[in-house]
């Protein structure tokens, strides 16, 4: 089992000796795959698991662990090169993207190319976007968690891989037969190749030079006293640089920037994560995880604004469980996330030779104790109530003494310290054999955002509350075979003391204040996944989302649409491996276009020559076309004795050339045709992109 069908004709001579080895190739030589019966019980009411090596084979992703979350219900598709993750309609701030329970320090390279952790060192993604447990705090949207993997113990492997964008090695095994080390590092070449073009073919005459760059390692040890008790430590790093040259732009000033022909960004960060898991006994397990991280970056833009930034990051999580009864398990635990952030910035205020200098030095974070229990009052049902309580020692309010659902207005109820309690409480019964009814209902908070900006001293409010919202799932589950799952659930996110700016008819009657707790969001909606698990030679899923995102509208008194309402949202995915270790995939998305304002008039500025808006439809009133893509990947493995090379290629939007998906728009010179009185502006298409690469493996 597991292997391909293997035949040869031998000739056996009588009296002589014949001896043969035979190599029987793996239906698929994927790292860590096994065949497991049976399936581990399901505890989170909205958790979405994959494994590594199936997002490393879904076309369009770049075999980016984290980026496979865009293919699963409930994401909602980013505009391209932007890093965004839109969680149930809830902005990127909202979520919070883990590494073994540590806070991400960046989650993408520029653009949302890669994530900064390396799939290779990766073990799982999980996806809870939303209806999670007391485990998680300071996020009122979804969460994403990454888990680093543990080397291989057998023997010494190795990987190289090569792309259009960049090169990685990985080094892995054992150093004795308790400790082990995985070793990764990638840099991409895209900026140098660009820069060559730019000095060495000066026919092709390029006004603006791109020039970027990034590199990113993982270090990881691992030592095992025992199965059931080990240590571990990741040291994890990554650079990011971007340049636009715009050779003769003039237009800022040498007070901001001596250099004035650029726009630039840099970001750096080192962590360094240190996590023991221990079973102490038959019924008391611990799990502790510490990290320190320090991160700088700086941006400047023609001379016009500059920064410069850099914080210290200290971690802790602590859970640790008992197992009361065979039916009972109490988890208790606490999650600390404390950093100091500096920012010195310079800016024009537009009066000339005037500029603002802002420095921003604050000590953020969250101090979250829990407790929650898994108890089993019969075999088919699962109940998980949970207590938390989220202090933000940045803030400076009474926050709430009884969990919020809403705002409460028929008593006092904020009269505690800065921080927020959360009542959470998940459900799942088995009511036929396969058949599980599932549902969860909680509430959250996170300190204001945008962080450091919405209670700066100067231009926010320091006296701003936590954000909270309500959270509320039901949920149905079908395990219609080993390998095939069906997952529906419907869902309602309300979120309200939202910081919201202030215009300037509000600055007026609102001195000193520049943000407001006044926002509000909604967002509500339907996911369905089929799933097909790895089998011999297929897996796949087909996910659709029917959802609505909005926010409230002070001045209409209304819901608008969210910039990233996406009403439908269909993806389906498909991966078959065919004999001699060739392997293909596809991924077709369809998906609603992006909301946007349209233009109803303009006025021609004669300063500027050009037409401006002059008066603007309801926000978000209008929509783009659909968007639809079709992704295909081939792969191609070379088998030899102790060694595999890989071939590739990953064509993005291969539908380019018979449906042009729009991005944005575009105005023309005059937004409005001054003969239909019609909006005028021009589209700019999801482009088409191929990749190539190898990899090579020992």
């Amino acid at each position: 089992t597991g292997y391909e069908e293997f035949r040869e004709v031998d000739t056996i001579v009588r009296g002589q000796a014949l001896d043969i080895t035979y190599y029987i190739q793996r239906v698929s030589y994927a790292d860590y795959e096994i065949v497991v019966y049976g399936k581990a019980q399901e505890k989170e009411v909205s958790r979405r698991q994959l494994t590594i090596q199936e997002v490393k084979r879904i076309p369009g992703l770049g075999g980016d662990a984290i980026k496979v979350v865009q293919a699963l219900p409930g994401v909602a598709r980013p505009s391209f090169g932007g890093g965004a993750v839109i969680i149930r309609g809830s902005r990127t701030w909202d979520s919070r993207f883990l590494l073994d329970g540590m806070a991400f320090p960046l989650l993408y390279h520029f653009g949302g190319l890669k994530s900064t952790y390396n799939s290779d060192a990766l073990a799982s993604v999980d996806l809870y976007p939303g209806g999670f447990g007391t485990r998680y705090g300071g996020a009122v949207g979804g969460v994403i968690e990454v888990t680093g993997r543990d080397a291989k113990t057998d023997r010494l492997h190795l990987k190289a891989d090569a792309s259009f964008l960049d090169a990685s090695a990985l080094v892995e095994g054992p150093v004795t037969n308790k400790f082990s080390v995985l070793a990764t590092a990638r840099r991409s070449y895209v900026g140098d190749l660009l820069g060559y073009a730019a000095k060495n073919l000066p026919s092709l005459n390029i006004p603006v030079t791109v020039s970027p760059f990034y590199w990113d390692y993982v270090l990881r040890g691992t030592y095992a006293f025992s199965p059931k008790n080990r240590v571990f430590t990741t040291l994890f790093g990554s650079k990011d640089g971007l340049e636009l040259i715009v050779p003769g732009a003039r237009i800022g000033s040498s007070v901001v920037d001596a250099i004035r022909d650029r726009i630039s960004q840099k970001v750096h960060f080192t962590m360094a994560l240190a996590g023991w898991d221990a079973a102490l006994s038959s019924r008391w397990s611990n799990q502790a995880r510490y990290a320190l991280t320090y991160s700088s970056g700086s941006a400047s833009i023609l001379g016009l604004a500059k920064w410069d930034s850099e914080y210290w990051e200290n971690q802790f999580r602590e859970q640790l469980t008992f197992k009361a009864l065979s039916t009972l398990s109490l988890n208790a635990g606490v999650d600390i996330d404390m950093y100091t952030y500096r920012q010195k910035s310079i800016f024009p205020t537009g009066i000339q030779n005037t500029f603002v200098y802002d420095t921003l030095d604050g000590v953020y974070g969250i101090v979250g104790p829990y407790l929650n229990a898994e108890w089993k009052p019969l075999p088919s049902i699962l109940v998980m109530p949970g207590l938390r309580f989220d202090y933000f020692p940045e803030l400076d309010y009474k926050g709430s003494i009884v969990p919020s659902f809403w705002n409460y207005h028929d008593f006092d109820n904020d009269r505690g310290i800065s921080g927020e309690p959360s009542l959470r409480l998940a459900a799942r019964l088995e009511y036929l054999k396969g058949h599980t009814i599932k549902g969860a209902i909680g509430n959250y908070s996170q300190t204001p955002q945008p962080i450091g900006l919405a209670t700066h001293k100067t231009y926010g409010n320091p006296r701003l509350p936590a954000t909270k919202a309500a959270h509320y799932v039901l949920g149905y589950e079908w395990q219609a075979t080993d390998l095939l799952f069906v997952d529906v659930q419907f869902y309602l996110n309300r979120q309200f003391d939202i910081p919201e700016i202030l215009n300037a008819n509000d600055l007026a009657t609102n001195s000193g204040q520049r943000f407001v707790p006044a926002g509000k969001a909604r967002m509500r909606g339907m996911e369905l996944l089929v799933r097909h698990d790895q089998g011999r030679r297929f897996f796949g899923w087909i996910a659709y989302t029917l959802s609505q995102s909005q926010r409230y509208n002070r001045a209409t008194d209304t819901y608008d649409l969210f910039d990233f309402d996406q009403t439908h949202n269909l993806q389906l995915v498909a991966n078959y491996r065919l004999p001699r270790n060739w392997e293909v995939g596809t991924r077709t998305r369809f998906v609603s276009g992006n909301p946007y304002t349209p233009i109803l008039s303009t006025i021609y500025d004669s300063d500027f020559r050009t037409y401006v808006p002059d008066e603007f439809a309801p926000e978000n009133s209008g929509r783009l076309d659909p968007f639809f893509q079709i992704d295909l990947r081939v792969d191609k493995k070379f088998i030899f004795e102790k060694s595999i090379l890989s071939a590739y290629v990953d064509i993005q939007n291969i539908s380019y050339f018979f449906y042009k998906s729009p991005e944005f728009l575009i105005p023309n010179y005059d937004p409005v045709d001054p003969k239909t009185g019609r909006e005028d502006r021009n589209p700019i298409n999801y482009p088409f992109l191929v990749s190539l690469g190898v990899t090579f493996e020992y």
